[in-house]
């Protein structure tokens, strides 16, 4: 018996992630719109600003790092706003994408680095250390590992290794950097990896899912269709991880098609999260079960003004009825439960 959705067909685009996100016919370019808020400082980062950023980061791997078609970068960081430029960065270099959990040991690092054959690294200065042993493991060269800030102040750069900013500011004269420099033919579109996800299953070390750009696009794409249209004036608040594929995809990039600004959060933490929620006039989040429990519980919750959130969408584990209730009856916020799986790049 074959099912059929309820829902119209989609007329999918067959382009590649950052095309598709950024140069999309069907959504209007706004360069001046925000696209990124930095939770904690305020500071915002406008959409011409971070395609700017990816771009210029593009051509540096191509120049400055010998990057080829195919050549696989490990993203070992926490959520910031550096995350969205280096990921759209490395894809328009034609690059592939793995990101890794910023709890990782050493030991666990090492194995995705040599599991997905890293070539390159971004890390922070907090996770610096465990960057290094585990790129010394794996024969990664402190010439290959890129900061997004600075060292702390008891700390100094590896020999070789350069922060973020260095790396895109050292295009700034290179003319060809306003220009995306790889764009995928619609069958590289279908055919080519973006991201290796890692998801430990049941059993034994995490492994690799290979999603390709097409993948993800459609993804994206489905979603947005089950959403159906937002308000104009919606905001969203990311503080799932990134390097997780609900945050990043059905989140971070969702949002991102859509021209909705993401307030990033270096982490969950519930008071922060309230503020930023009234601060920002967050409309929308996304979220898994115990943030629900926690909206059901924490005292403070009924000292924030949440009335702006029109809605959440639990993910990543079962949600009870009766929690997701609860949260709607103390705050009005409306909770649906949706369900999905890393190899569904992640919406089913």
């Amino acid at each position: 018996m074959t099912l059929y959705s309820p829902l119209p067909d989609i007329q999918f685009q067959e382009l590649d992630i950052h095309h598709y996100i950024f140069d999309n016919p069907r959504y209007p370019s706004e360069p001046e719109a925000p696209a990124l808020v930095d939770g904690p400082s305020g500071r915002v980062i406008t959409r011409g600003e971070l395609t700017d950023q990816a771009k210029r980061l593009s051509h540096a791997l191509i120049r400055d790092y010998a990057w080829k078609d195919g050549d696989v970068a490990s993203l070992f960081l926490p959520n910031s706003t550096a995350y969205a430029p280096i990921f759209f960065g490395i894809l328009g270099a034609g690059g592939i994408v793995t990101t890794s959990n910023n709890n990782y040991t050493s030991q666990e690092l090492t194995h995705q680095l040599g599991h997905s054959d890293a070539k390159i690294l971004f890390t922070s200065s907090d996770l610096l250390p465990i960057a290094l042993e585990s790129a010394r493991a794996v024969g990664i060269p402190t010439s290959r590992i890129i900061l997004t800030e600075a060292p702390g102040h008891d700390q100094t750069l590896p020999r070789g290794s350069r922060s973020l900013e260095d790396v895109i500011t050292s295009i700034s004269s290179f003319p060809e950097a306003s220009q995306w420099p790889r764009k995928l033919t619609e069958e590289q579109v279908r055919s080519r990896t973006a991201l290796i996800a890692y998801s430990s299953g049941t059993s034994g070390m995490p492994k690799g899912i290979e999603l390709t750009h097409w993948n993800i696009t459609c993804n994206i794409q489905q979603y947005i269709a089950f959403e159906g249209p937002v308000p104009k004036n919606d905001v969203w608040i990311e503080f799932l991880p990134l390097y997780h594929i609900y945050g990043l995809i059905t989140s971070l990039f969702s949002a991102l098609t859509l021209h909705i600004p993401m307030v990033v959060m270096p982490r969950f933490s519930m008071v922060p999260l309230l503020e930023a929620i009234v601060k920002y006039r967050v409309t929308f989040m996304h979220v898994v079960p115990p943030i629900v429990l926690a909206f059901a519980k924490h005292p403070d919750v009924g000292q924030y003004d949440l009335s702006r959130v029109r809605g959440m969408m639990s993910a990543a584990a079962p949600l009870d009825a009766e929690l997701g209730e609860a949260v709607s009856t103390r705050t009005g916020i409306q909770v649906r439960q949706v369900y999905g799986m890393s190899e569904t790049a992640p919406l089913t």
